[in-house]
């Protein structure tokens, strides 16, 4: 799986902003809709005015991720099974967090 960068910027009262971004020509750039932009220390946002680079952030990837669908399986029930294991897997993440957490006290 590729790993995916955004630009976090800040505006005056804290509020954060992020812009995905990618190597182009051997350095980053802004993903804009008006293209690629260079990555400057402030940007002049027509939306939320002067908005002032804060630090990068990893995208994390929240699409679910299904196998391929079985000789007479309905993508419906395909999808199904995809969310079942999904939450499954959450909190089995979870009961283990916990599970390690009453260990330590």
């Amino acid at each position: 799986m590729a790993r995916t960068f955004r630009a976090i910027y800040k505006d005056a009262q804290g509020r954060t902003y992020s812009c995905p971004v990618e190597i182009h020509n051997g350095g980053w750039m802004l993903i804009t809709t008006s293209g690629l932009a260079p990555i400057t220390h402030t940007l002049d946002n027509q939306e939320h005015g002067i908005v002032t680079f804060d630090s990068y952030r990893e995208d994390t990837d929240t699409r679910l991720h299904i196998e391929p669908r079985q000789p007479g399986q309905s993508s419906f029930r395909q999808l199904q099974e995809a969310r079942a294991a999904h939450i499954n897997g959450e909190r089995k993440a979870r009961e283990e967090a916990r599970a390690r957490a009453q260990d330590i006290l």
